[in-house]
């Protein structure tokens, strides 16, 4: 992944992580999350970003990760993908999850193949029903599944300990190790360095 960069990109009042990750010499961007659409513009034009974004992927359905989703696919006629189960929390805790319109259902354990891009799709339920990592190369885009030194929630609508724990324990960290996970907020960290540091994993 030599010629990608992702950008990294807190958005609203939760600061959620969006991730733009973009092709270098095509300007083709995949972007992952957006809370909020405006914010993104602004980084968008203050970096001088010259880009398409023609496919999008939500992690889970919560409002602060999916927030600006309409902006992005009205003014960049972005697809995007979300979990199942998250799509249908919508119409069962709207105000958790607000209604995302015009997406399309992700399924575990399928690569999906875009112009520059390949993403392979891990279901990690517990902190959402619907919860998903993707993983391009040695990147891992986990939501709010797996932080720097801790865990997602499972105090909310549809969440669950002892299958995020599951999805942690079985699905993540037996990537190898210098594998980089991108959170959904804060820092950047590493398989290893959560397997050595996290203590909610001990």
């Amino acid at each position: 992944m030599d010629n990608i960069k992702i950008h990294r990109i807190p958005l609203g009042s939760y600061q959620a992580n969006c991730f733009l990750v973009e092709n270098l010499e095509t300007h083709n961007a995949l972007i992952i999350d957006c809370g909020d659409g405006e914010e993104l513009q602004q980084y968008i034009d203050d970096n001088l970003l010259d880009i398409k974004i023609e496919y999008g992927l939500i992690t889970h359905g919560h409002f602060d990760h999916v927030g600006g989703i309409e902006y992005v696919q009205k003014n960049f006629g972005t697809t995007f993908f979300i979990g199942l189960e998250d799509l249908q929390a919508q119409y069962e805790e709207p105000y958790l999850f607000p209604g995302v319109k015009d997406v399309n259902i992700v399924y575990d354990g399928i690569e999906m193949n875009f112009e520059d891009f390949k993403v392979g799709v891990i279901w990690t339920p517990g902190h959402t029903k619907g919860g998903m990592t993707y993983k391009l190369g040695n990147h891992v885009f986990t939501g709010d599944t797996l932080f720097k030194g801790s865990i997602g929630r499972t105090d909310f609508y549809g969440g669950n300990f002892e299958t995020l724990m599951d999805s942690i324990k079985n699905k993540l960290l037996v990537l190898p190790e210098d594998t980089i996970v991108h959170s959904g907020h804060g820092e950047d960290t590493t398989i290893g360095e959560e397997i050595r540091n996290n203590e909610f994993l001990k």
